[in-house]
Protein backbone atom coordinates (compact mmCIF):
# COMPACT_ATOMS: atom_id res chain seq x y z
CA UNK A 1 0.00 0.00 0.00
CA UNK A 2 1.98 2.77 -1.32
CA UNK A 3 -0.85 5.54 -0.44
CA UNK A 4 0.32 4.58 4.06
CA UNK A 5 1.67 7.17 5.57
CA UNK A 6 4.50 5.19 6.34
CA UNK A 7 5.39 3.84 3.35
CA UNK A 8 5.09 7.38 1.61
CA UNK A 9 7.22 9.10 3.94
CA UNK A 10 9.50 6.08 3.47
CA UNK A 11 9.06 6.43 -1.10
CA UNK A 12 9.99 10.49 -0.40
CA UNK A 13 13.11 9.96 1.49
CA UNK A 14 14.09 7.19 -1.11
CA UNK A 15 13.60 9.19 -3.89
CA UNK A 16 15.07 12.32 -3.12
CA UNK A 17 18.51 10.08 -2.30
CA UNK A 18 17.89 9.18 -5.70
CA UNK A 19 17.52 12.26 -7.04
CA UNK A 20 20.27 13.48 -5.85
CA UNK A 21 22.01 10.58 -7.38
CA UNK A 22 21.20 11.84 -11.11
CA UNK A 23 17.50 9.64 -11.26
CA UNK A 24 14.95 12.34 -12.55
CA UNK A 25 10.95 11.78 -13.43
CA UNK A 26 9.95 12.86 -16.92
CA UNK A 27 6.53 13.19 -17.84
CA UNK A 28 4.72 10.67 -20.02
CA UNK A 29 3.02 11.91 -23.13
CA UNK A 30 -0.49 10.83 -21.89
CA UNK A 31 -0.02 12.08 -18.37
CA UNK A 32 1.90 10.54 -15.17
CA UNK A 33 5.67 10.05 -15.10
CA UNK A 34 8.92 8.03 -15.97
CA UNK A 35 11.53 7.17 -13.35
CA UNK A 36 14.95 7.39 -15.00
CA UNK A 37 18.18 6.43 -14.06
CA UNK A 38 21.26 8.86 -14.65
CA UNK A 39 22.32 8.54 -18.42
CA UNK A 40 19.03 7.11 -19.67
CA UNK A 41 17.69 8.10 -23.02
CA UNK A 42 13.84 7.63 -22.80
CA UNK A 43 13.63 7.79 -26.51
CA UNK A 44 16.07 5.07 -27.06
CA UNK A 45 15.69 3.52 -23.84
CA UNK A 46 13.15 0.18 -23.07
CA UNK A 47 10.77 1.03 -20.83
CA UNK A 48 10.49 -1.59 -17.65
CA UNK A 49 14.55 -2.03 -18.77
CA UNK A 50 16.13 0.85 -18.61
CA UNK A 51 13.52 3.35 -17.11
CA UNK A 52 10.42 2.84 -15.24
CA UNK A 53 6.32 3.55 -14.72
CA UNK A 54 6.12 1.94 -11.10
CA UNK A 55 7.80 2.54 -7.95
CA UNK A 56 8.20 -0.95 -7.61
CA UNK A 57 9.99 -1.57 -10.36
CA UNK A 58 12.29 1.26 -9.65
CA UNK A 59 13.00 -0.58 -6.22
CA UNK A 60 13.66 -3.72 -7.21
CA UNK A 61 15.73 -2.74 -10.44
CA UNK A 62 17.88 -0.39 -7.48
CA UNK A 63 18.35 -3.48 -5.43
CA UNK A 64 19.78 -5.64 -8.12
CA UNK A 65 22.13 -2.71 -9.51
CA UNK A 66 25.45 -2.25 -7.63
CA UNK A 67 26.00 0.91 -9.09
CA UNK A 68 23.35 2.51 -7.25
CA UNK A 69 25.06 2.10 -3.96
CA UNK A 70 25.02 -0.06 -0.92
CA UNK A 71 22.53 2.80 0.93
CA UNK A 72 20.44 3.25 -1.90
CA UNK A 73 20.11 -1.17 -2.01
CA UNK A 74 19.39 -1.13 1.56
CA UNK A 75 16.86 1.70 1.88
CA UNK A 76 14.81 -0.43 -1.31
CA UNK A 77 15.13 -3.75 0.41
CA UNK A 78 13.37 -2.11 3.92
CA UNK A 79 10.96 -0.17 1.42
CA UNK A 80 9.31 -3.26 -0.66
CA UNK A 81 9.28 -5.18 2.48
CA UNK A 82 7.92 -2.83 4.62
CA UNK A 83 4.89 -2.19 1.41
CA UNK A 84 4.15 -5.23 1.20
CA UNK A 85 4.06 -5.94 4.99
CA UNK A 86 1.39 -3.12 4.73
CA UNK A 87 -0.39 -4.34 1.79
CA UNK A 88 -1.09 -7.69 4.32
CA UNK A 89 -2.34 -5.30 7.03
CA UNK A 90 -5.37 -6.77 7.94
CA UNK A 91 -8.24 -3.73 9.17
CA UNK A 92 -9.12 -3.68 12.42
CA UNK A 93 -12.56 -4.17 11.56
CA UNK A 94 -12.39 -7.17 9.67
CA UNK A 95 -11.35 -10.68 10.03
CA UNK A 96 -7.81 -11.86 8.81
CA UNK A 97 -8.78 -14.41 6.01
CA UNK A 98 -7.83 -18.38 6.34
CA UNK A 99 -4.57 -18.91 4.18
CA UNK A 100 -7.00 -21.34 1.78
CA UNK A 101 -9.09 -18.04 1.20
CA UNK A 102 -6.58 -15.48 0.61
CA UNK A 103 -5.26 -14.82 -3.00
CA UNK A 104 -2.31 -16.46 -4.15
CA UNK A 105 -0.75 -12.67 -4.70
CA UNK A 106 -1.45 -11.74 -0.61
CA UNK A 107 -0.01 -15.67 0.19
CA UNK A 108 2.83 -14.49 -1.49
CA UNK A 109 3.32 -11.21 0.39
CA UNK A 110 3.16 -13.60 3.40
CA UNK A 111 6.07 -15.35 2.49
CA UNK A 112 8.15 -12.36 1.41
CA UNK A 113 7.66 -11.35 4.80
CA UNK A 114 8.54 -14.68 6.80
CA UNK A 115 12.20 -14.20 4.12
CA UNK A 116 12.33 -11.08 5.41
CA UNK A 117 12.12 -12.55 9.03
CA UNK A 118 14.92 -14.81 8.27
CA UNK A 119 17.43 -12.62 6.21
CA UNK A 120 16.89 -10.14 9.57
CA UNK A 121 18.12 -13.18 11.95
CA UNK A 122 20.93 -14.04 9.56
CA UNK A 123 22.05 -10.72 9.75
CA UNK A 124 21.65 -10.74 13.39
CA UNK A 125 23.80 -13.82 13.81
CA UNK A 126 26.44 -12.52 11.59
CA UNK A 127 27.21 -9.71 13.43
CA UNK A 128 27.17 -11.36 16.66
CA UNK A 129 29.45 -14.56 15.25
CA UNK A 130 31.79 -11.08 13.95
CA UNK A 131 31.87 -9.62 16.98
CA UNK A 132 32.63 -12.57 19.29
CA UNK A 133 34.79 -15.16 16.85
CA UNK A 134 32.94 -17.42 17.41
CA UNK A 135 31.50 -19.64 13.94
CA UNK A 136 28.40 -20.54 12.87
CA UNK A 137 26.97 -23.31 13.88
CA UNK A 138 24.20 -25.77 12.91
CA UNK A 139 22.02 -24.42 15.66
CA UNK A 140 22.89 -21.55 14.52
CA UNK A 141 21.93 -21.39 10.98
CA UNK A 142 19.05 -23.75 11.83
CA UNK A 143 17.27 -20.71 13.87
CA UNK A 144 17.76 -18.84 10.34
CA UNK A 145 16.24 -21.70 8.06
CA UNK A 146 13.35 -22.36 10.39
CA UNK A 147 11.97 -18.83 9.93
CA UNK A 148 12.57 -19.22 5.84
CA UNK A 149 9.15 -19.68 4.02
CA UNK A 150 10.34 -22.18 1.18
CA UNK A 151 8.69 -21.59 -2.50
CA UNK A 152 6.92 -24.39 -4.25
CA UNK A 153 9.59 -25.41 -6.49
CA UNK A 154 7.62 -27.07 -9.52
CA UNK A 155 10.41 -27.43 -12.06
CA UNK A 156 12.82 -30.07 -10.12
CA UNK A 157 10.96 -32.58 -11.41
CA UNK A 158 14.00 -34.86 -11.45
CA UNK A 159 14.37 -34.86 -7.75
CA UNK A 160 10.56 -35.51 -7.26
CA UNK A 161 9.05 -39.39 -6.28
CA UNK A 162 6.13 -40.51 -8.02
CA UNK A 163 2.62 -38.26 -7.01
CA UNK A 164 4.85 -35.60 -6.38
CA UNK A 165 4.20 -32.40 -7.54
CA UNK A 166 6.46 -29.97 -6.16
CA UNK A 167 9.65 -29.63 -3.89
CA UNK A 168 10.55 -27.17 -1.24
CA UNK A 169 14.14 -25.71 -2.80
CA UNK A 170 15.71 -22.11 -3.38
CA UNK A 171 18.02 -21.62 -5.68
CA UNK A 172 20.71 -18.49 -4.16
CA UNK A 173 23.69 -16.79 -5.17
CA UNK A 174 24.62 -17.62 -8.97
CA UNK A 175 21.82 -18.99 -11.39
CA UNK A 176 21.29 -19.49 -15.25
CA UNK A 177 18.65 -18.79 -16.78
CA UNK A 178 18.76 -21.78 -19.58
CA UNK A 179 16.52 -20.45 -21.90
CA UNK A 180 18.76 -17.06 -23.00
CA UNK A 181 22.00 -18.77 -21.71
CA UNK A 182 22.41 -16.14 -19.08
CA UNK A 183 24.01 -16.05 -15.48
CA UNK A 184 22.06 -13.74 -13.29
CA UNK A 185 21.82 -13.30 -9.19
CA UNK A 186 19.51 -15.33 -8.08
CA UNK A 187 16.03 -13.26 -7.07
CA UNK A 188 16.02 -14.54 -3.54
CA UNK A 189 19.69 -13.57 -2.76
CA UNK A 190 19.04 -10.17 -4.63
CA UNK A 191 15.96 -9.23 -2.36
CA UNK A 192 17.49 -10.99 1.00
CA UNK A 193 21.49 -10.65 0.52
CA UNK A 194 22.36 -11.65 4.33
CA UNK A 195 20.44 -15.30 3.72
CA UNK A 196 22.51 -15.96 0.98
CA UNK A 197 25.89 -14.70 3.18
CA UNK A 198 24.98 -16.64 6.35
CA UNK A 199 24.87 -20.07 3.79
CA UNK A 200 28.12 -19.33 2.54
CA UNK A 201 29.76 -18.47 5.99
CA UNK A 202 28.38 -21.69 7.54
CA UNK A 203 30.32 -23.39 4.59
CA UNK A 204 33.44 -21.20 5.36
CA UNK A 205 33.22 -22.02 9.27
CA UNK A 206 32.13 -26.21 8.32
CA UNK A 207 34.54 -27.37 5.48
CA UNK A 208 34.85 -31.01 4.23
CA UNK A 209 37.44 -32.80 5.68
CA UNK A 210 40.46 -32.83 3.14
CA UNK A 211 40.59 -28.95 2.75
CA UNK A 212 44.36 -27.45 3.13
CA UNK A 213 44.03 -25.05 5.60
CA UNK A 214 43.26 -21.43 4.31
CA UNK A 215 41.40 -23.07 1.21
CA UNK A 216 38.18 -22.12 0.46
CA UNK A 217 35.64 -24.88 -1.78
CA UNK A 218 35.09 -23.49 -4.65
CA UNK A 219 31.27 -23.38 -5.98
CA UNK A 220 29.00 -20.30 -7.31
CA UNK A 221 25.16 -21.51 -6.10
CA UNK A 222 23.36 -23.08 -3.39
CA UNK A 223 20.86 -25.41 -3.51
CA UNK A 224 18.32 -25.26 -0.10
CA UNK A 225 15.63 -27.93 0.51
CA UNK A 226 13.55 -28.69 3.18
CA UNK A 227 11.34 -31.77 4.14
CA UNK A 228 11.76 -33.81 0.60
CA UNK A 229 13.83 -37.17 0.26
CA UNK A 230 15.03 -36.59 -3.38
CA UNK A 231 14.32 -39.36 -5.79
CA UNK A 232 17.54 -40.90 -7.49
CA UNK A 233 18.44 -38.76 -10.16
CA UNK A 234 21.76 -37.34 -11.40
CA UNK A 235 22.44 -33.59 -11.51
CA UNK A 236 22.74 -31.94 -15.18
CA UNK A 237 23.20 -28.39 -14.19
CA UNK A 238 26.57 -29.02 -12.25
CA UNK A 239 30.68 -28.64 -13.19
CA UNK A 240 33.37 -30.14 -10.88
CA UNK A 241 32.54 -31.42 -7.51
CA UNK A 242 29.54 -30.30 -4.68
CA UNK A 243 29.27 -30.30 -0.89
CA UNK A 244 26.28 -31.53 0.79
CA UNK A 245 25.26 -31.30 4.45
CA UNK A 246 21.82 -31.63 6.38
CA UNK A 247 20.47 -30.20 9.25
CA UNK A 248 17.65 -30.66 11.57
CA UNK A 249 15.70 -32.79 13.87
CA UNK A 250 15.50 -36.01 11.97
CA UNK A 251 16.01 -40.28 11.95
CA UNK A 252 16.94 -41.80 8.39
CA UNK A 253 17.80 -39.39 5.51
CA UNK A 254 20.95 -40.47 4.60
CA UNK A 255 22.87 -40.17 1.14
CA UNK A 256 22.80 -43.28 -1.42
CA UNK A 257 24.84 -42.77 -4.60
CA UNK A 258 26.48 -44.83 -6.78
CA UNK A 259 30.44 -44.13 -7.15
CA UNK A 260 30.51 -46.75 -10.57
CA UNK A 261 27.59 -44.94 -12.38
CA UNK A 262 29.11 -44.92 -15.90
CA UNK A 263 26.84 -42.02 -16.76
CA UNK A 264 23.95 -41.52 -18.93
CA UNK A 265 25.14 -42.67 -22.28
CA UNK A 266 25.74 -46.33 -20.96
CA UNK A 267 22.56 -46.21 -18.56
CA UNK A 268 19.90 -43.57 -19.41
CA UNK A 269 18.05 -44.22 -16.45
CA UNK A 270 19.45 -44.17 -13.36
CA UNK A 271 16.41 -45.61 -11.69
CA UNK A 272 18.31 -49.03 -13.40
CA UNK A 273 21.54 -48.97 -11.37
CA UNK A 274 21.64 -52.18 -8.88
CA UNK A 275 20.92 -50.72 -5.19
CA UNK A 276 24.33 -53.34 -4.57
CA UNK A 277 26.44 -50.88 -6.28
CA UNK A 278 25.26 -47.97 -3.95
CA UNK A 279 27.38 -46.59 -0.98
CA UNK A 280 25.63 -44.65 1.68
CA UNK A 281 26.49 -41.62 4.11
CA UNK A 282 25.60 -39.93 6.96
CA UNK A 283 25.36 -35.99 5.63
CA UNK A 284 23.40 -34.86 9.37
CA UNK A 285 25.83 -32.28 10.56
CA UNK A 286 28.44 -33.24 8.45
CA UNK A 287 30.02 -31.24 4.81
CA UNK A 288 30.72 -33.60 2.43
CA UNK A 289 32.64 -33.80 -1.21
CA UNK A 290 30.41 -35.40 -3.89
CA UNK A 291 29.78 -35.97 -7.20
CA UNK A 292 26.70 -35.34 -7.66
CA UNK A 293 26.70 -35.94 -11.95
CA UNK A 294 26.65 -39.37 -10.56
CA UNK A 295 23.42 -41.02 -9.32
CA UNK A 296 22.44 -40.19 -6.18
CA UNK A 297 18.94 -40.24 -3.64
CA UNK A 298 18.24 -39.65 -0.36
CA UNK A 299 17.10 -42.46 1.95
CA UNK A 300 13.04 -41.75 3.89
CA UNK A 301 12.83 -39.87 6.78
CA UNK A 302 11.12 -38.79 9.89
CA UNK A 303 11.39 -35.59 11.08
CA UNK A 304 12.27 -32.29 9.89
CA UNK A 305 15.33 -32.20 7.39
CA UNK A 306 17.00 -29.31 5.48
CA UNK A 307 19.66 -29.49 3.52
CA UNK A 308 22.06 -27.71 1.57
CA UNK A 309 24.16 -28.45 -1.87
CA UNK A 310 27.08 -26.20 -2.45
CA UNK A 311 28.05 -26.28 -6.11
CA UNK A 312 28.73 -24.37 -9.37
CA UNK A 313 26.94 -23.56 -12.50
CA UNK A 314 28.36 -24.45 -16.32
CA UNK A 315 29.95 -21.54 -17.90
CA UNK A 316 30.42 -19.27 -14.37
CA UNK A 317 33.56 -18.45 -15.75
CA UNK A 318 31.65 -16.11 -18.08
CA UNK A 319 30.16 -13.96 -15.05
CA UNK A 320 30.35 -10.49 -15.44
CA UNK A 321 33.23 -8.53 -13.06
CA UNK A 322 29.60 -6.17 -11.86
CA UNK A 323 28.02 -9.69 -11.22
CA UNK A 324 31.16 -10.82 -9.13
CA UNK A 325 31.64 -7.92 -7.14
CA UNK A 326 27.68 -8.12 -6.49
CA UNK A 327 28.26 -11.90 -4.74
CA UNK A 328 31.17 -11.27 -3.07
CA UNK A 329 30.37 -7.39 -1.48
CA UNK A 330 26.03 -8.23 -0.22
CA UNK A 331 25.97 -11.90 -0.22
CA UNK A 332 29.99 -13.28 0.77
CA UNK A 333 30.38 -15.23 -2.10
CA UNK A 334 33.34 -15.22 -4.07
CA UNK A 335 33.32 -16.84 -7.85
CA UNK A 336 36.31 -18.96 -7.96
CA UNK A 337 38.37 -18.40 -10.96
CA UNK A 338 38.13 -22.15 -13.35
CA UNK A 339 41.95 -22.49 -12.50
CA UNK A 340 41.33 -22.19 -8.93
CA UNK A 341 38.56 -24.66 -9.20
CA UNK A 342 39.74 -27.39 -11.04
CA UNK A 343 42.80 -27.32 -8.50
CA UNK A 344 40.92 -27.89 -5.06
CA UNK A 345 38.57 -29.94 -7.19
CA UNK A 346 41.57 -32.40 -7.66
CA UNK A 347 42.83 -32.42 -4.36
CA UNK A 348 39.53 -33.28 -2.43
CA UNK A 349 38.32 -36.77 -2.89
CA UNK A 350 34.91 -37.10 -2.55
CA UNK A 351 33.58 -39.26 -0.29
CA UNK A 352 33.46 -42.68 -0.17
CA UNK A 353 30.80 -43.81 2.21
CA UNK A 354 29.69 -47.13 2.89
Amino acid sequence: NWQSPGVAKAWSSCWSALERGGWACVPKPVGGFYYVPPGVDVVAGVRRRDYFDAKRQVLLHVVSTPSCGRGARAAARRLLGGAEACAEAPSARRARPTAKAMPKARRGVRLSRACLAADTRAKEVLEAASRSGAKISDDDLLSVLKLWNFRKNRKRVNVMSKGQVFVYSEMLGLVRIRAFNRLVLASQSRLYPSFTRILCQFLHDNPPEGLQAGESFPFTTICVNRDYAAARHRDTNNVGLSIVRALGDFRGGRLRYWPSDPGPRTMPDPAELPAADACTAVVQGRSLVVNSTQAHEVEAFSGTRFSLVYFSVPGYQRCGEELRRSLATECGLAIPTPSVAEQVWAAVAPTSGS
